[in-house]
């Protein structure tokens, strides 16, 4: 009998653990009417913002969206709903020059981001070392080509992009 109850006690922790979890690196926390998505789904990423004319080839990010329409019985008065999103794209070499291109025959004022912006407490070691040894005179750039309150942060092949209401 108590074999038996171990055994029930460890699958159903087991199961609790994976909950949320998908076959597409997908995991959804629901707290209230707070959703976050971490996710490596580069078709999830895409319903967020505009990625088809420049492709990535591995996206990581995470995706916060307050829903403060009153569905929720916590809201008892509607209002806008709140997101975040932060996302590290990487990009083959072609396409990446590519985009390099098209972006610096834009004219823009310099915006002045902090790097600080862009360190992410889920991002790799490795992304982290590269962001940390950036130029410190470089204020990253502005998301022309992924929406217009985008911020970006231009690596190696990757991009560090950062999007939000709040």
């Amino acid at each position: 009998m108590r074999k038996l109850f171990l055994a029930i006690t460890v699958t159903i922790l087991f199961f609790s653990c994976v909950q949320g979890t998908g076959k597409t690196g997908t995991e959804v926390i629901k707290e209230g009417n707070k959703l976050t998505m971490v996710s490596t789904d580069t078709a999830k990423l895409s319903k967020l913002i505009d990625i088809a004319t420049h492709k990535p080839m591995h996206v990581k990010f995470k995706y916060v969206f307050f829903d403060n329409s009153g569905k929720d019985k916590r809201v008892t008065i509607p209002g806008p709903s709140d997101y975040y999103l932060q996302a590290v794209l990487q990009f083959d070499s072609s396409t990446f020059k590519n985009l390099e291109d098209k972006y610096y025959n834009v004219d823009y004022l310099p915006p002045y981001y902090d790097r600080q912006t862009f360190k992410f407490d889920w991002l790799d070691n490795d992304t982290r070392q590269e962001l940390l040894k950036t130029d410190t005179s470089y204020h990253g750039t502005p998301g022309f080509f992924f929406g217009k309150s985008t911020k970006l942060w231009v690596l190696k092949n990757k991009i560090l992009l950062v999007d939000g209401t709040n």
